[in-house]
């Protein structure tokens, strides 16, 4: 049986009060020493009552807007009351009478308007289609409700019309919300002044202190309500919300609501610092000034989207950015702050690494000499800016080879173009690692940026393809050879882009493809896939770590590898070589100088829309903790993590845990118990992992960790060339390890 159902049954015990007029009753007998003598009943005298309802749980007492017990009410709506009473009454579930509930010593804060039975004012008083019809629906349901109450049906219709012509009036008479400003809805009042300013109140005195003070909230709307005619078609009206009210709006009144506040006591509210800041907090983060009924998104976000406004160096911005940016500043302080003797190595070169980034006026006395400095090696020759430069930059296709030069890329520099090789957990064995083949990224976010010919594609490809000729240039190209070479180039891109499989067709299935390196040498033998592997994977650091054609991997996009094979057959190999090395060059110009950055910044304001850079700080401290996450983990949790707060909640988890399984075994009624069975095993498997890693408080492990990294605090592009190798090999060497649960 459901709430309003069961409801509904209750609702015989209500009849005989709610016929106005026609009977007395007398509240059961309760062990306060004073009662009223003769409590009238709705329609006696004009003095009426607002029944609070029965809603489920496992309550004696439970009302619109109040959980027991009673004299506790963090807010208990009393509509069209007589002030002069002090009880109010209530259908207790436990014996289904009406039974009374004492106010003594509950403080009244506040008085205002109330809601209405549609959910907008306007709804009342205006004649747009809509409202007349949720009118019409209203009056409906009204009538019904009565009837199957018992009420006789001609009766019914005429009384609830007047009912609904009522509430018509109370909403005109209601002060709207644009007009309801935070001074305007705060009116302090005496009891006994409200009394004297609204006479018509008869014996108003819901606290036996009339000096108590309060807030008159919209004292307009009490005036035009008190002097409307008390027609027994209220009675209607209040019965009728009292009935419509679902538990989720429990806290709205009707006609006239009074707050009843808690009792003050540190017991029942929270007024610590942390309590008052989150408080604070929520009510920073609203808009007061808009109707939530009209738009909830901007009443609920509009203050904090009016305070943090898009930054000019980024292209987006959330809740997440900016707890993010909080962390930031403290890792700055902590990045900036002098070594000691006693400082963790760790930390102290994640400091070093801090300052040499910081450095931009070695950084601009360098300018683009270290990036050349790499052009000059064999594998990273650019063909384009080898025509200008000559000698030792010069490229010849006769020593080029790809596969060394992807090889080596992804070694050194930690980027994967073309294939992407990486190893992490097997998706269907997840206590082991297995290397992994997939297609590799683009210089622009998206496909769909190469492969459609909209304004924006348009735009974003012209921008790409002035960024390669401009950085071309930059670094010693001839300009038209640039031109020329830079447009093969990306022509080459989007070819690659259109046989990139979709992210839509990228299921879990297609891309599980397990092979081993001699199978899928004879599916695409165009590639030498194991000396490939071999060349990434393997490494004299570690002996014990060597692959065979035998060495088990999966294939994430067989059929982009076997495109990719004859895309790059039927592409001259200096157009490949300068593609390949462009994204490389393109992944690393953020770390030469100013006249680079501002470059780019060009093409990010039209393909991302920032318009300006990044703070250097914000850059540098963003690098170092993305690089080397345990060091500058481990300088946070010392400093600034509360130990109290993880295990908090740990414990929180833990509660879920236990409560999700209670529910699979004592409520879950659909599943079998074989897999009821399986559930409760896998849900005390879940492994919470709450703030940090415990391997980051072990001194040795994080030193040895870092330990092949040499910082120079005045080469900033070397030490991200160390720190992009010791990436690149990070995930390699988990191979031939078990996975751990606690990373």
């Amino acid at each position: 049986m459901n709430f309003w159902t069961e409801h509904l049954e209750k609702a015989h015990t209500w009849k005989n009060y709610l016929q106005a007029g026609t009977k007395s009753w007398k509240p059961p007998a309760h062990s306060w020493t004073t009662s009223p003598k003769d409590p009238t009943i709705p329609g006696r005298g004009g003095g009426w009552f607002w029944a609070l309802l029965p809603t489920p749980g496992p309550t004696r007492y439970s009302s619109v807007g109040c959980s027991p017990p009673v004299d506790r009410c963090s807010h208990l709506s009393l509509g069209l009351l007589d002030f002069g009473a002090s009880y109010t009454f209530v259908l207790s579930e436990v014996s289904g009478q009406i039974e009374a509930v004492k106010l003594e010593d509950v403080a009244a804060n506040d008085l205002d308007q109330a809601s209405l039975s549609l959910p907008s004012r306007e709804d009342y008083t205006t004649n747009t289609s809509s409202a007349k019809m949720y009118r019409a629906a209203l009056l409906s349901l009204m009538v019904d409700v009565a009837v199957m109450l018992g009420a006789p049906e001609k009766a019914a219709q005429t009384q609830m019309e007047k009912a609904l012509a009522f509430e018509t009036k109370l909403a005109h008479i209601l002060i709207p919300y644009e007009n309801r400003t935070s001074e305007s809805m705060y009116n302090r009042y005496t009891l006994s002044r409200l009394q004297r300013s609204i006479p018509q109140l008869n014996g108003f005195s819901i606290l036996t202190n009339r000096i108590r003070q309060l807030t008159l909230v919209s004292m307009k709307t009490l005036r035009g309500f008190v002097s409307a005619q008390m027609q027994k078609a209220t009675v209607g009206t209040l019965f009728l919300n009292v009935l419509m009210t679902p538990p989720e709006r429990a806290a709205d009144g009707v006609a006239v609501a009074t707050g009843v506040s808690q009792k003050s006591s540190q017991e029942e509210f929270c007024v610590t610092p942390e309590c008052i800041e989150a408080a604070g907090s929520i009510l920073s983060k609203i808009d007061q000034s808009v109707n939530p009924c009209e738009d909830f998104y901007s009443y609920s976000c509009g203050g904090w989207l009016k305070e943090n406004p898009i930054p000019e160096d980024s292209s987006s911005y959330g809740i997440y950015p900016w707890l993010r940016q909080h962390v930031d500043n403290k890792l700055k302080e902590l990045l900036e702050a002098p070594s000691d003797a006693d400082e963790l190595q760790a930390v102290s070169k994640a400091k070093i690494l801090y300052r040499s980034c910081m450095n931009e006026s070695l950084l601009e006395d360098a300018d683009a000499k270290p990036m050349l400095r790499t052009l000059r090696r064999p594998a990273f020759r650019w063909p384009l800016v080898g025509e200008g430069l000559g000698g030792d930059y010069r490229w010849a296709q006769s020593q080029w080879s790809l596969l060394e030069t992807l090889a080596q890329i992804r070694n050194q520099h930690s980027k994967s173009v073309l294939i992407r090789l990486y190893v992490s957990p097997d998706d269907k064995n997840s206590s082991h690692y297995i290397i992994k083949l997939d297609q590799a990224s683009l210089s622009l976010p998206s496909r769909e940026d190469y492969t459609t010919n909209t304004s924006s594609a348009k735009m974003y490809r012209a921008a790409l393809l002035s960024l390669m000729v401009d950085v071309a240039v930059l670094l010693g190209a001839p300009e038209k050879a640039a031109e020329t070479q830079m447009e093969k180039a990306l022509a080459f891109e989007t070819k690659l882009a259109h046989i990139l499989i979709p992210y839509e067709n990228r299921t879990s299935e297609s891309m599980y493809n397990r092979y081993t390196l001699s199978r899928l040498q004879r599916s695409i033998p165009q590639f030498d896939w194991l000396g490939f592997v071999k060349a990434v994977v393997e490494s004299e650091d570690d002996p014990g770590r060597t692959v065979s054609s035998s060495e088990p991997v999966i294939v994430r996009a067989p059929q982009y590898f076997k495109d990719l094979m004859k895309l790059l057959n039927a592409t001259d190999s200096r157009t490949v070589a300068n593609y390949v090395q462009w994204r490389t060059v393109f992944s690393r110009i953020t770390t030469l100088s100013r006249r680079f950055l501002y470059r780019y910044l060009d093409y990010a304001r039209i393909t991302t829309g920032t318009t300006s850079l990044t703070p250097r700080w914000d850059k540098c401290v963003n690098y170092v903790e993305n690089s080397l996450v345990y060091a500058t983990g481990r300088l946070f949790v010392d400093t600034h993590f509360q130990e109290d707060k993880k295990q908090m909640m740990e414990e929180l988890i833990e509660g879920v845990r236990w409560a999700f399984i209670d529910m699979l075994e004592k409520e879950n009624d659909w599943m079998d118990k074989p897999t009821k069975k399986r559930a409760v095993e896998k849900a005390h498997a879940v492994l919470a992992k709450v703030g940090y890693p415990e391997f980051i408080l072990n001194d040795t492990y994080l030193n040895e960790d870092l330990n092949q990294l040499q910082f120079d605090e005045k080469d900033y592009y070397g030490n991200v060339m160390q720190t992009l190798k010791f990436i690149g090999q990070s995930d390699v060497a988990w191979l031939r390890k078990s996975v751990p649960r606690t990373e």
